[in-house]
């Protein structure tokens, strides 16, 4: 999904923000979404089963292409069914996990004419459903294949994580002049540092660890806040290894 905005010949300055663990608090959309899924029955066990076998056997690909492009629990899923439960699912599960700070400060950038743009890894039609709620002026996320009515489970075009980000973007702007020393960009991931490279103003969200120690160097702007994991296992495997790795 891709979403635009119409051409000028005046330089705008943009406000770019990533979705998972950015605007979002301690999680991502994706895993918020499968998990409201499986509690409607709409994503099969068999489905999931066959996610982690993939995972298991892509390893050697590595971790991008065994996780993070692996969407096979999505297969054979009516596109309508998800259409059908996303506003359910965003006003109980994803609107509340947002951070009220940066929609804030996302709501301060727009009245001071910035283009607001929401460029992530996570699917899609949940990029496209966070763009209407919050009134941005466009995005992308992961597309995913749809044949005949039903999502396949295949990711299509680029993936938008690390240098991809910043494709994807340039495609976004096709056609407009950027102030890119006024504009700002948001992130949380050493992976979003090409992206922020670009930006004459940068907010280090929550960063991990490599984003922490890149921005102390550049001295960009750190948010630093503490996610609400419940489970005391999972915060020790987020904050003590995923987030370090």
């Amino acid at each position: 999904m891709m979403v635009t905005i119409n051409n000028s010949d005046q330089a705008q300055a943009i406000a770019v923000f990533d979705v998972d663990w950015t605007l979002l608090c301690g999680t991502s959309a994706e895993s918020l979404l499968v998990e409201y899924l499986k509690q409607k029955k709409i994503i099969p066990f068999r489905n999931v089963l066959k996610t982690v076998i993939l995972t298991f056997f892509r390893l050697p690909h590595g971790i991008l292409f065994s996780f993070l492009k692996n969407k096979y629990y999505l297969h054979d899923i009516e596109m309508q069914t998800i259409q059908d439960v996303l506003p359910a699912f965003y006003e109980s599960i994803l609107q509340p996990a947002l951070s009220q700070d940066l929609l804030q400060e996302m709501e301060d950038l727009r009245k001071k004419d910035y283009a607001i743009y929401l460029v992530s890894g996570t699917l899609d039609f949940i990029v496209e459903f966070l763009i209407l709620k919050l009134d941005a002026t466009g995005g992308a996320g992961s597309r995913v294949e749809i044949k005949n009515g039903k999502l396949t489970g295949r990711l299509l075009g680029h993936y938008p994580v690390h240098r991809e980000k910043v494709l994807i973007l340039k495609q976004l702007l096709k056609g407009k002049k950027v102030d890119w020393e006024k504009s700002i960009c948001f992130g949380d991931s050493y992976f979003d540092i090409p992206l922020l490279s670009l930006f004459g103003n940068v907010v280090a969200v929550h960063p991990d660890f490599g984003l922490r120690k890149e921005a102390i160097r550049r001295g960009w702007r750190i948010v630093t806040r503490r996610p609400r994991i419940d489970n005391p296992l999972f915060r020790i495997w987020t904050e003590r290894f995923f987030r370090k790795a």
